[in-house]
């Protein structure tokens, strides 16, 4: 978990939200976002092409701090769109009351409404590499040259089920048993293209009716605009950090390899201690490494950082104080994020390891999705989160993936439990228990 001190990360929410008023500021943001992002892969992919074993302690070190620094830049533009929709949910909370008004006004459903507003134009890096793998499976069903398109595909995006730690790197054998599924199916991969890029002009055609049907004004087109940026560019920068994650791979484990120390027991490293291992200094040890890995706070206070593990952490962890639940209630509110009436069993996802609990169908529950949670909410029939505005992670796949989903909950994980049946009104952003 993030802990801020909401105090000061309010001061800096309402900051940005007023830089914000100024167009040439998002602009900013948004060039330097993009920009970060194609700076840390072009780093990064000559890196999984390196044979590291020929290089020298100092050159694996400098190349481990080249990619922090990187990987510095794009978080640094990356906190504007975290900062304007955590804590309060400013972003959201600004953007929902102005829909909300025009909605009633022209009785129209504003669940729905800020959905399908909300919905990027640019298309996501999921939906490009369902573009391209039906571009080769259409180039393969009409007798084209498909091979070379099919290496493109596997060399741009074998990294899509890699996330942060690993260590599945898709390769040919896996696309080419997914081409076979498609065809033994029946799937026309040319009518599959189309029908995709149809579905992306159609919303945006939408948007532009729904816009003009609810004669909403500069101000507020230029809002939905930043939104929309904005959950543009988290996944963007989120799946630039997984495709460095992937070709990053094998200088991680070199360096695990001459420090004598697993892969993740690296990944459990501050850059300044892989920096001083490398020159041979004993910095930490493995034990406490290993302590980490089991629980770990990190602490960030006047740009100095401190790592707190094992009964430390434990009591320092203590400090945190959380809100609770007060009394007993049947239904809880939240926001819609992507509209649909569900009915299933709850699933608490609180880690990856839950995945496994949700069934086709099933209700996921969770205090905030994240990448590594995506194949459970693939099967899910319906999302709930505690927390999140409208450009979370929960509300951008929810969207991409077309799942019913109420976010910004506040207590739903401490309300529910697994096995409970719930009805999920993302039209309203209800969620109601109906039976234990």
């Amino acid at each position: 978990r993030w802990c801020p001190d909401f105090a000061s990360y309010e001061k800096q929410g309402h900051a940005l939200l007023k830089k914000l008023h100024e167009p040439k500021f998002f602009d900013y943001s948004n060039k330097g976002q993009r920009d970060s992002a194609e700076k840390l892969k072009a780093l990064v992919f000559p890196y999984s092409q390196t044979n590291w074993r020929e290089k020298t302690n100092a050159e694996l070190s400098d190349a481990y701090l080249q990619l922090y620094r990187a990987w510095l830049d794009l978080n640094f533009f990356g906190h504007f769109g975290n900062l304007s929709d955590l804590g309060g949910n400013w972003l959201s909370t600004h953007i929902t009351r102005f829909v909300e008004v025009k909605c009633r006004e022209k009785n129209i459903s504003p669940g729905e409404s800020v959905a399908l507003l909300l919905t990027p134009h640019e298309a996501s890096q999921l939906a490009l590499a369902d573009e391209s793998f039906f571009n080769v499976l259409a180039l393969k069903q009409e007798g084209g040259a498909w091979q070379n398109a099919f290496a493109v595909h596997v060399r741009d995006f074998d990294w899509m089920e890699f996330h942060y730690d690993g260590p599945i790197i898709l390769d040919e054998k896996y696309f080419l048993a997914l081409l076979e599924s498609e065809e033994k199916q029946g799937v026309r991969g040319r009518e599959k293209l189309i029908e995709l890029q149809q579905k992306r002009e159609l919303v945006k055609l939408r948007q532009e009716e729904l816009t003009a049907q609810l004669e909403l004004n500069d101000e507020e087109k230029y809002w939905l605009k930043v939104a929309r940026g904005f959950m543009f560019l988290k996944e963007l920068r989120k799946s630039a950090v997984f495709y460095a994650s992937r070709h990053s791979d094998s200088l991680l484990k070199d360096i695990a390899r001459r420090l004598s120390f697993s892969p993740m027991q690296v990944r459990h490293l501050s850059p300044y201690e892989v920096e001083k291992m490398l020159a041979g200094e004993s910095v930490v040890s493995l034990a406490k490494v290993n302590e980490r890995i089991k629980y770990c706070i990190v602490v960030s206070e006047g740009g100095v950082h401190k790592i707190y593990s094992g009964a430390e952490a434990v009591e320092l962890s203590k400090e945190i104080t959380e809100d609770k639940m007060q009394g007993e209630v049947s239904e809880l509110t939240g926001q819609p994020a992507y509209p649909g009436l569900v009915k299933g069993v709850v699933r608490l996802v609180f880690e990856s390891r839950d995945m496994a609990k949700v069934n086709e169908g099933d209700v996921l529950v969770s205090p905030a999705t994240n990448p590594n949670v995506v194949p459970a909410m693939k099967r899910a029939g319906a999302i709930v989160t505690d927390e999140g505005g409208v450009t979370c992670h929960a509300a951008i796949l929810s969207r991409e993936l077309h799942k019913p989903c109420v976010i910004g909950t506040k207590y739903a994980t401490q309300w529910l439990k697994d096995g409970d049946v719930v009805e999920v009104d993302a039209n309203k952003g209800i969620v109601r228990k109906l039976s234990k």
